[in-house]
């Protein structure tokens, strides 16, 4: 009996090695794919953390030209001489005393040609 006993105890220490390497390999592979999700979820943050930041510059710039249209649309409401200029430059309009000169385009102009 002590052959059999001899013979049968490694056997039944066997097993349990068995399922601790597999319980090793089973954790060693959930924390690979706990890692690889850790890695996609903290590059996705960096990535959505750089968007944001793009955003407050933009909002920053759109603040920014927004002041800046307030206070032309004020000088363009308080200053009639501000308001005529824009008018001439941007809308090209003229005031009823003004005397217009009409210039043929400077792409139609042409040096060679003799004048008239």
């Amino acid at each position: 009996m002590d052959e059999t006993a001899a013979n049968s105890a490694p056997s039944q220490a066997a097993p349990p090695r068995r399922a601790s390497r597999l319980a090793v390999a089973a954790f060693v592979a959930f924390l690979a794919v706990l890692s690889v999700a850790g890695y996609k979820t903290w590059r996705d943050l960096v990535t959505v953390e750089a968007r944001a930041d793009e955003l407050r510059a933009e909002i920053a710039r759109s603040e920014q030209e927004i002041r800046h249209l307030e206070e032309q649309a004020a000088r363009l409401r308080e200053d009639p001489v501000t308001l005529e200029r824009v008018a001439r430059r941007e809308l090209n309009m003229v005031h009823p005393d003004d005397v217009v000169v009409m210039l043929p385009p400077e792409d139609e102009v042409r040096p060679d040609e003799p004048r008239r």
